[in-house]
């Protein structure tokens, strides 16, 4: 049986309402969310509000491909009629509360930001139905009830767009719509430099003190750095906690193992100087002394550069998608009150023509009066009603065939992988 499909565009738009805790370890955020769609449903066409029965209209199935737990949700239907085609819209809201994964990219912790997407998908196919950005209003996001605002900074603006569909694997083989909506945060990293890396920082420098004890005592000085180079090795362990179990390595990690090596490198200068005579151990001591410390202050210089390239790079290009996001919601501010002006407009001008015709009438009327018949436009109408039920009537015989079309195609699918 041949399929025929009439693609339907949905409209998308979203409010952010709260922004819960980011755990880190789970890569989970939680987000109070208003979601609403919107598309043109001409089988509805001529039927009122409560006159719908919204369990059998035709809906588009979104789902959260990233969706972990719902915590709430409340769905509501609503039908309006906008000129001048008189062809209703179905404006479907959803509001909930959910949980969602997110795969947190975690290189430059603490120094990152994370890009947050709630993944939205439909259960009907590509060829069914198409989301767009709603031009119509804007995005909008709530920065105030964000819960996590102490280790975090959340941007005002978010990054709607549709994206390529995917194949996804399924009996029958269709790709099916994907839309992204994007938060932006970036992470203060204040606790993790005072209570890690000025921590290491000190801890380090205490195991340069080891030079001051006498290499004719190698069992005091090395007793010194192996306990501080232990004490690293548990600092490490308890700091590791904190993230999840990733197999590259964040500038954090980078900057402990960076002091942690130092802290070996002293330990094997320690061992070595016992060896040597008491002349020679005195040199060996102030080279030592030198080349680890130069070696400190390079690592610090090397990943400061780094780090401060990184930080202002990344404030740049979140300042600038902020702005894009302002620029795109006064476009559709400024077409919104050009809507508003014209419907003003046409609204007087229906309202002067209203005037004019009862003007027109009450002179044809004496016309009349003497003997002339008047033109009654009765049959037109009845002729455009005619027509208009016509195309009804197809509309909904094509959607029909359409998902009947779908579950045969599926079906016939099924019964050959059986075969």
């Amino acid at each position: 049986m041949c399929a025929f499909y009439i693609q339907v565009k949905v409209g998308i738009r979203v409010i952010i309402i709260a922004v819960g805790d980011i755990d880190n370890v789970k890569q989970e955020f939680t987000v109070d969310i208003y979601l609403r769609a919107i598309w043109k449903e001409p089988t509805l066409k001529g039927k009122k509000q409560e006159e719908v029965d919204w369990s059998q209209a035709w809906d588009p199935r979104i789902t959260l491909l990233n969706e972990v737990a719902v915590l709430k949700k409340t769905i509501k239907h609503f039908l309006v009629y906008e000129e001048p085609d008189d062809v209703p819209e179905v404006r479907f809201s959803m509001r909930m509360t959910v949980t969602l994964k997110e795969n947190l990219e975690l290189n430059e912790f603490p120094f990152d930001h994370q890009d947050l997407t709630i993944r939205l998908s439909s259960d009907w196919p590509i060829k069914q139905i198409e989301f767009e950005k709603d031009m119509s209003i804007k995005d909008a996001i709530r920065t105030d009830q964000f819960s996590g605002q102490q280790e975090w900074k959340l941007y005002p603006h978010l990054i709607c767009e549709p994206v390529t569909p995917w194949k996804e694997k399924s009996a029958a083989h269709n790709q099916y719509p994907l839309y992204n909506i994007t938060l932006q945060v970036k992470r203060k990293p204040g606790f993790y430099m005072w209570n890690v890396i000025l921590v290491m920082f000190c801890i380090m420098l205490l195991t340069i003190s080891s030079f001051t004890v006498e290499a004719s005592a190698p069992a005091d000085r090395l007793g010194v750095t192996l306990t501080l180079l232990l004490t690293s090795v548990a600092f490490k362990f308890v700091v590791s906690q904190q993230l999840p179990a990733v197999s590259y390595l964040t500038y954090l990690d980078i900057y402990v193992i960076s002091c942690m090596t130092i802290q070996f490198l002293v330990g094997v200068q320690n061992a070595v100087a016992s060896l040597l005579i008491e002349t020679t151990a005195r040199l060996f001591d102030l080279i030592s002394v030198c080349v680890l410390t130069g070696s400190i202050v390079i690592i610090h210089l090397v990943m400061g550069i780094i780090v401060v390239t990184k930080w202002f790079k990344q404030k740049k290009t979140l300042e600038a998608n902020t702005e894009k996001f302002h620029s795109l919601c006064d476009v559709i501010d400024m077409a919104w009150r050009r809507k508003m002006a014209e419907k003003a407009a046409m609204e007087a001008s229906q309202e002067q023509g209203e005037k004019t015709h009862v003007s027109d009438n009450s002179e044809s009327g004496s016309k009349d009066a003497s003997g002339k018949s008047i033109h009654s436009p009765g049959k037109s109408k009845k002729k455009k009603t005619r027509h208009r039920s016509k195309v009804d009537t197809e509309y909904q015989t094509l959607r029909n065939s359409n998902e009947v079309g779908m579950e045969s195609s599926d079906t016939a699918e099924t019964n050959l992988s059986v075969a």
